[in-house]
């Protein structure tokens, strides 16, 4: 079992992986290609990186959709 603070390294990972991605999180699919970009095979391990990698793309998204001035 991985502690609190690897853990948060991992989340940072999925942030990472999900920041350079192009996908669509609401694309049909999604999720059979966000298993297959998971690094972790079970756990809490991949439960986090799958996290910070949703939470990467929605941040990226909302970011797009914004006027920059």
């Amino acid at each position: 079992m991985a502690t609190d603070f690897e853990l948060s390294r991992i989340y940072a990972k999925g942030w990472t992986a999900g920041r350079r991605s192009d996908i669509d999180f609401e694309a049909p699919g999604f999720d059979d290609e966000l298993a297959a970009l998971n690094p972790y095979t079970f756990g809490a391990e991949r439960e986090r990186w799958a996290t910070g990698f949703q939470d990467a793309l929605k941040r990226s998204q909302d970011q797009r959709g914004r006027i920059v001035r």
